[in-house]
This record gives C-alpha cells, structure tokens and sequence, in this order.
C-alpha cells in the first residue's frame, strides 16, 4: 500500500488526495531551491529568516525553530551558524534569564527577507483564481487535515496571540495592555499580531 503507487491511487481517493498534497509539498520545495539559487541562501535557512521574521522575538529560540522545522536544534545551530556568518542573523541573551539565547534578524537579514518572502505566491494565485465559495471549502478541508496533524505531533500549531486560548486583552493601561497566561507576560499592540510557538487553540 502507497500514495506512489498508480493503481493504489485508482481505487483510493485518499491516497490521491495524500499524493497530491505531497506533489504541491514538493512544488512549495522547488521554490524554495530556486529562489535560494539566487540569494544563496537553502530552503531550511529561507525557512529560518521567514521564521524569525514572523515570530515574537520574545520567543524566537533555537528550540521553537526545531520544532517548526521538524528537526533538531544541533541542525538548527548549524543552519544559524551560517547565517550568522552571513551577517543575516544575531543570538543575543534574554535580559530576565541570561541562559535563554534569542534569535534576531539583522537589518542586512530584514533586506534578505524582503527577497524572498514572497515565495508560494505562486500557488496563492492559483487558489485565487477558484470562487470564493471553492476557497472557503478548500481551507475548511485543510483545517481539519492540519489540526489532526498537530494532533499527532507533526506539525507545530502557531498563530497570532489575539486567537490564542491563552490570550487576555487590555488586561491593564500603558504600552504593553494584553497579556499571556501561558508564559505569565504582558504584551505590546504589536507583538500580539506575530506567531507565537507557544499558541494553543481552544481545541488543544
């Protein structure tokens, strides 16, 4: 029994779907090659630069990118220590726990950023090119793929604060009004608009 095998497929319509989504997988993976092709930059370091680029700073660590690229963080490590190199990407300590390394673009890694993020744009045309009623069946369909998914442990749920489970809003005056019950902090307007590793939905 395989998603790779023609005649599987023929009688299976999930083992068609499970081979499509692994085709569109490996589109989103030639994209990533050939836009690294021209900042030299690999796909897993793309990845990396995306992360951080999205992600409250707050909890950018080496942990929090191996558990979204699905590796470990000695993998991790040596894909920021090249970036490093490159001058894209700085590890500076946390200011209330100074064994906590947190990971930070620099301006030449914000430039890198602006390069690259738009690739898969490609495969957002082609979904916008569907109806809207095909859109919101197709992204109903994909939730409940990728949250069975998460349930097991292989995708990372992330999302913004404001729909976290965690999340409570203007929970005092002043320049950081929200707050995080899951990691007893308080939050500005801006960070709550970026991932966050550590998100849980309602559900989870």
């Amino acid at each position: 029994m395989s998603i790779f095998d023609p005649l599987y497929r023929q009688k299976n319509v999930s083992g068609q779907i499970a081979r499509t989504l692994f085709s569109i997988g490996q589109a989103i993976k030639h994209m990533l090659w050939e836009k690294g092709k021209v900042e030299q930059l690999t796909p897993a370091q793309i990845q990396v630069l995306l992360y951080l680029k999205y992600t409250r700073s707050d909890v950018a660590t080496v942990n929090a990118v191996a558990r979204y690229l699905a590796c470990t963080p000695a993998t991790v490590s040596g894909i920021l220590d090249v970036l490093q190199s490159k001058g894209l990407v700085i590890r500076t300590k946390k200011m209330d726990d100074r064994r906590k390394v947190l990971l930070k673009l620099t301006p030449k890694g914000e430039r890198a950023v602006t390069l690259v993020q738009d690739v898969g744009y490609e495969i957002e045309e082609l979904v916008s090119e569907l109806s809207p009623e095909e859109q919101e069946l197709l992204e109903s369909l994909l939730v409940k793929i990728t949250q069975r998914l998460v349930e097991k442990g292989m995708i990372v749920p992330s999302d913004i604060c404001a729909n976290c489970c965690f999340f409570r809003q203007d929970k005092q005056p002043g320049n950081k009004p929200h707050y995080c019950e899951f990691l007893n902090i308080f939050l500005s307007e801006g960070e709550i608009y970026k991932e966050c590793p550590d998100f849980r939905t309602s559900y989870n």
